[in-house]
């Protein structure tokens, strides 16, 4: 087995450093690389918990997974841990506090201070608070054409790039549950742009969708727009962007 005593040789790639603070999450089974530090060999494993600001929980990689190296991972070993989460590669260093055996086999590692993030997007979303409107489409078979539905939900783009959106609504603000819309579902969505008093229409793809115990969120893939709408949007995700770094 090939080691090595400088750090991962990808790290550096993800420039986009920060401090870790209260916003750092890792929801539970997130899947997980481990790297040990000097080894090229890359591990599978889940997150399992966290208490904030003292120390992660992991699940301990398979036997098969760690094959002959599995002396090197012990307490007081350093690690690097990725993840994607959002269309971002995360990454972060840490140290094995303890081995748990039983009754499962788990990893206790420090608290990251410093993360590394990497956007797998074309464009870079901004944050943002628009009010919008989002009304799926059906494909009529065998014939393949969109067909309206009559059904419309109401709520709020909460961050928006130049191929896509994401549109976060309350559970029960529309008399049709959102469970109707399904991963890759055409649909249209409706906003207006401030300083504008015209709506646009906006089609797309749903290609994620979130829930919590209120707020569902739907990830939207633009499909081909207008050169008009697509300028107005440029600018406001400009605006936006300026707003961001003056703050």
């Amino acid at each position: 087995m090939k080691e090595q005593n400088s750090q991962p040789e990808d790290l550096h790639l993800l420039h986009d450093f920060g401090k870790v603070g209260k916003s750092f999450f890792l929801p539970v089974s997130t899947p997980l690389q481990v790297e040990l530090n000097g080894i090229i060999t890359k591990m599978s494993s889940v997150a399992v918990g966290y208490s904030q600001g003292e120390y992660l929980i992991i699940k301990y990689p398979s036997a098969k997974g760690l094959g002959p190296i599995s002396h090197k991972l012990t307490k007081g070993g350093r690690i690097t841990i990725r993840f994607l989460s959002e269309g971002n590669v995360f990454a972060f260093q840490s140290e094995v506090i303890a081995i748990i055996n039983e009754p499962y086999r788990l990893i206790l590692i420090t608290y990251p201070s410093l993360i590394a993030r990497h956007s797998l997007r074309n464009s870079k979303r901004v944050d943002c608070y628009l009010p919008a409107s989002l009304r799926p489409l059906q494909t009529k078979l065998p014939v393949d054409k969109n067909v309206v539905l009559d059904v419309v939900y109401e709520g709020i783009i909460i961050d928006v790039s130049r191929s896509g959106c994401d549109f976060e609504m309350i559970e029960g603000s529309s008399e049709q549950p959102l469970s109707d819309v399904r991963m890759n579902d055409p649909v249209l969505l409706y906003l207006t742009l401030p300083g504008s008093e015209e709506k646009k229409e906006l089609r797309g793809h749903v290609k994620r969708i979130r829930r919590d115990t209120r707020r569902i969120a739907t990830g939207i893939q633009f499909d081909e727009i207008d050169e008009e709408t697509e300028r107005s949007l440029a600018e406001y995700i400009s605006t936006l962007e300026r707003y961001i770094q003056a703050k």
